[in-house]
């Protein structure tokens, strides 16, 4: 659910597109059916739809999406578009894979991840105590430079103290 629209994607897959910008490709689901596939080659412009399934559900996903108020701030008085949703649904995605491979800072653009090669569950079971602290001393390292963290929830569930 974005924005009181039963909106989903599923089949979420990323791949190296261009410049090392991320491309994927997702299958859109609205009201819990499978109404399109999107495609974003990483090239720049818009995402792809094909494979339109039930095109009056498309439709009407994108009429309600029109309907939603305009943007505000450095897109203001734009309107909502599929697109924006899409990218937003998958951000939430790579942020839920990121948040277990270190501390997800928010940046101008998204977030950074400060951490490890590996998940922090393997930091700690392969240091044990030694392996929380490291997590525990960078956390509050981050903290006083000021940083918004973002997967705090996810850090307290593995033992760090927020």
């Amino acid at each position: 659910m974005i924005h009181g629209i039963d909106l989903k994607i599923a089949n979420y897959k990323e791949f190296a597109g261009h410049d090392g910008m991320p491309g994927f490709n997702v299958d859109i689901v609205y009201n819990g059916k499978r109404v399109a596939h999107g495609y974003d080659d990483a090239w720049g412009g818009g995402i792809q739809y094909n494979d339109i399934v039930d095109q009056k559900a498309f439709d009407e996903l994108n009429a309600r999406i029109k309907a939603l108020p305009k943007l505000e701030g450095q897109f203001g008085g734009m309107e909502q578009q599929l697109e924006f949703l899409i990218d937003d649904l998958s951000n939430e995605l790579r942020m839920k894979k990121d948040e277990k491979k270190g501390i997800l800072c928010k940046t101008l653009n998204g977030w950074q991840t400060f951490g490890w090669n590996i998940q922090l569950p393997a930091v700690i079971k392969r240091e044990g105590s030694a392996g929380l602290k490291d997590i525990q001393d960078y956390y509050n390292e981050l903290k006083a430079e000021g940083k918004e963290i973002l997967n705090g929830e996810y850090l307290a569930s593995i033992g760090v103290v927020l």
